[in-house]
């Protein structure tokens, strides 16, 4: 049985779900990332994903990296295989019918952004829900108006705010073109929300651990 599922929903979270995934690979867990079908044509994992030929993507999972990816809903019987199901939804809620563990909501502070998280917020009846803004213009004062505006919506524990970095985009942008695994000079806020969100998914394993597998995930190769 999967240990978690998680969706993320709104702003395209590629980057979070990609450099999870690798790091509990490196920790032998089984994981899996499904993609919203219906955001097919600008899926940001398949400009990456290397796909076999004779391979048709839209039916069967392909294994970049000891990392699952599947650009469409697998049987049931197969999501149990995994320790860890990672779907990537966009701005189109949850796109499967699945009872997932928990939604990650994602936003940047542009006013149409939030609006359309809540806007498929108010709808979920998930229990468990956090809020990750990624801050590209370091105002404090539309960080205000958005905890308005969410209060009660989210846990104010599970708001996460990670700003814009140089760094971040640049790696995030090598990884999509499959340039590159390398996520080492992440910025301190990405990383932190990274292993703290690995402490989550692996309530069992200790901190050094993961730290271990981080550092190994981070310097690409082979995982």
């Amino acid at each position: 049985m999967v240990s978690e599922m998680v969706t993320y929903i709104g702003l395209d979270s590629f980057d979070l779900i990609l450099y999870q995934a690798c790091v509990l690979a490196k920790m032998q867990k089984k994981v899996l990332i499904i993609e919203d079908s219906k955001r097919m044509e600008r899926c940001p994992f398949t400009s990456m994903l290397p796909v076999p030929k004779g391979v048709d993507e839209r039916k069967e999972i392909i294994t970049f990296r000891r990392i699952d990816f599947a650009l469409f809903l697998p049987e049931e019987e197969c999501l149990h295989a995994y320790d860890t199901v990672f779907i990537s939804a966009g701005y189109s809620g949850s796109p499967y019918d699945l009872d997932t563990n928990r939604e990650v909501y994602v936003t940047d502070l542009f006013t149409c952004n939030m609006e359309a998280v809540k806007r498929i917020m108010c709808k979920s009846a998930c229990p468990r829900r956090s809020l990750v803004i990624r801050n590209n213009v370091f105002s404090s004062v539309c960080l205000d108006l958005l905890d308005e505006e969410m209060e009660g919506m989210v846990d104010g524990v599970g708001t996460e705010v990670i700003h814009l970095n140089e760094n971040d985009h640049f790696n995030a942008l090598l990884c999509q073109n499959g340039e590159s695994f390398k996520f080492k000079l992440l910025s301190a806020e990405l990383k932190k929300y990274l292993v703290k969100e690995l402490g989550r998914l692996c309530p069992e394993a200790d901190k050094r651990w993961i730290h271990t597998a981080y550092r190994a995930a981070s310097r690409g190769g082979v995982t």
